[in-house]
């Protein structure tokens, strides 16, 4: 495949990446072939963004890039554009952080008895992370079988913010036409939305009115080192692989589980939710 093939795919899934004009950052096309080969190329410190049966493209640095070259891995590679995307205009339909709040506020104000808004903690800058809890009783919601959603673990994907935001939006459009398989579900199940555990990067991602494809979050590392990958920092198999001790690398897996706020707070809310099923 053609290295513009390969950017058309990146295109096509709504892919916003991002980082300072200083670095050298590459798309990577590397040859792989099952798992084990994915995780060899994870635990490099590069992020992998596209999987196909013999090959993934992935976003990484010029040390990242020689190693792949020194494995025997490396296909193609070019270097990433900073000038590909352009926001606000093309996607100004995406929601900022204070877009969202709006959203979310009216959508609990405008329909109190399916659902509640909730801030269930503060990102290391501050600001409000907000679970929606959509249920057609919410007095006794606690006592029936649960779930949740989450959004934008990772600050450049903003089309998983909307995502969660939609499946929201859809429900309650749908339990207030009375569609009968959507009232049944409202009525019998909890269900719990978080659309942007990562508000600090997310914002950071387009503060300067364009993508920087900013990933972690925003926690000082160090020197000039920022940003823990919260998908990473969870503690199940926390430094088994797929992550990096690096605090430059964009899987930066942070110096411990749960070292982040963020972090904490979906463990925390969890964890208060014995009708969410989990695996031991």
């Amino acid at each position: 495949m053609k290295i513009l093939s390969i950017f058309a795919i990146l295109l096509g899934l709504q892919i916003t990446h991002a980082q300072n004009k200083d670095e050298s950052f590459y798309w990577l096309k590397v040859k792989t072939f099952n798992k084990e080969d994915r995780t060899k190329i994870a635990n490099t410190g590069a992020a992998i963004e596209v999987i196909e049966d013999d090959y993934v493209v992935v976003l990484g640095k010029e040390s990242e890039k020689k190693q792949f070259e020194k494995m025997g891995l490396l296909l193609q590679s070019f270097t990433y554009d900073f000038n590909i995307m352009d926001f606000p205009k093309e996607d100004e339909q995406f929601h900022n952080y204070a877009e969202l709040l709006t959203e979310l506020q009216t959508l609990a104000k405008e329909n109190p008895g399916i659902v509640k808004y909730e801030v269930i903690g503060k990102s290391l800058e501050g600001r409000d992370i907000v679970n929606l809890r959509i249920n057609g009783n919410q007095k006794y919601s606690s006592q029936m079988p649960a779930i949740s959603f989450m959004g934008s673990h990772h600050a450049r994907e903003h089309l998983s913010t909307e995502m969660p935001l939609m499946l929201a939006q859809y429900l309650v459009a749908e339990y207030k036409k009375g569609t009968p398989e959507i009232v049944r579900l409202v009525n019998y199940r909890e269900i719990n939305i978080i659309p942007l555990v990562n508000p600090d990067g997310a914002e950071y991602d387009i503060a300067q009115g364009r993508y920087r494809a900013w990933r972690k979050n925003r926690r000082p590392n160090g020197g000039y080192s920022y940003g823990v990958d919260l998908n990473r920092n969870y503690s199940y198999k926390w430094g088994t692989g797929g992550s990096s001790t690096n605090p430059n690398s964009e899987t930066y897996m942070g110096p411990a589980p749960f070292s982040e706020p963020e972090t904490q707070a979906v463990r925390n809310f969890i964890s208060s939710k014995p009708n969410i099923p989990s695996t031991p």
